[in-house]
């Protein structure tokens, strides 16, 4: 028989549930098909100290929806790169890495997204950054003062951009970053009608997408919890993806959870729901990508001593309990024995 389901845990289930489904109904298309696997219903339970805790990340390189924009996105990425190497909060981890563990992933797990979470969480990911090239096309919209307006072609590139959160397996956090050019009229239509645009064009607005590309990134990673992973357990001893650099010190508490059950959200993806509190743990020892911590024992509360009665009172209360019929003991309830296992997620107190 299943065990039964707390009120509270069937509650929080069903709101994120409901959550999930809301979202769905109200996304597009592209990476935007994906909103509703957000995590930041899952970030709402994190502690606030995990914003400023340095985050490992991997950008994947981004790809190009668009035929022949493939090196357009191959140069996005470099400079996006190269900036993300300088953030003092993000600690990259090469791509080449994330595909060597995924190669060590279970061949039962089909699901090229759920293959990639897995592989994440062993290397102690916090965020992987998608991105890709989703259109370069022409659009008309009405510019100028009212009475004087001309309906003025333009260039657009577009690029939508995902970050996944690796604990949940949920997107953090979508977006689209466009940029556009005005040109004349038999340039759109010759790009309307299958033409190449000029190259110069297209330049131009990789140029103007980087800088808005990083600015994006930088502000939804200011908004990520950082959290990290139990690797293994040895007596009350447990590993944990907390590097050196995290920004923990030792003797720091943390508090450790479970990972919450596992569901499919209105795209198909898998995602996990918060799991419920298992205790805490003080780190002993920093090392340069995992880290030692001992577990915190539970908080022993005492029971106040009974108050010490007169003889009158005594006597009183003897002859009130015997006029009172006597209750039915009430059941002992065992406390569930604490178990701490690898996949285990922990969170700064």
């Amino acid at each position: 028989m299943s065990p039964r389901r707390k009120p509270s845990d069937i509650l929080r289930l069903l709101i994120c549930l409901a959550l999930i489904s809301v979202l769905a109904l109200a996304s597009g298309c592209g990476f935007s098909t994906l909103a509703s696997d957000t995590a930041k219903y899952v970030g709402e339970t994190f502690s606030s100290k995990g914003d400023s805790l340095r985050k490992r990340m991997v950008a994947l390189p981004f790809t190009s929806g668009v035929e022949g924009l493939k090196p357009k996105a191959d140069e996005i990425y470099g400079q996006l790169v190269a900036k993300l190497g300088e953030m003092d909060n993000i600690h990259l981890v090469d791509p080449s890495r994330l595909t060597d563990a995924e190669a060590m992933v279970p061949k039962e797990i089909t699901d090229p997204e759920e293959r990639l979470v897995l592989a994440a969480r062993k290397l102690g990911l916090n965020v992987v950054l998608r991105a890709q090239i989703t259109d370069l096309s022409v659009t008309h919209r009405l510019t100028g003062i009212y009475g004087m307006r001309e309906n003025t072609p333009f260039l657009n590139l577009e690029l939508d951009m995902a970050l996944v959160d690796v604990i949940s397996g949920a997107f953090f956090d979508v977006g689209s970053i466009k940029s556009n050019l005005e040109i004349d009229e038999v340039k759109a239509q010759a790009v309307a009608m299958g033409a190449k645009p000029d190259p110069k064009k297209v330049d131009e607005l990789v140029k103007e997408l980087t800088e808005p590309s990083m600015e994006w990134v930088e502000e939804k990673l200011e908004d990520h919890k950082w959290s990290g992973l139990v690797l293994a357990v040895e007596g009350n001893r447990l590993l944990l993806t907390v590097a050196r650099d995290t920004g923990l010190n030792q003797g720091d508490l943390l508090a450790v959870q479970a990972l919450g059950e596992k569901i499919k959200s209105g795209s198909g993806r898998m995602v996990y729901l918060p799991g419920k509190l298992i205790g805490k743990v003080r780190l002993l020892e920093l090392g340069q990508d995992t880290s030692w911590a001992e577990v915190v024992p539970p908080e022993v509360v005492e029971k106040p001593e009974p108050e010490k009665l007169s003889d009158e009172k005594l006597e009183g209360e003897k002859m009130g309990d015997e006029a009172k019929a006597k209750p039915e003991p009430e059941p002992k309830l065992e406390p569930e024995p604490v178990v701490y296992k690898p996949g285990q997620v922990v969170r700064p107190l």
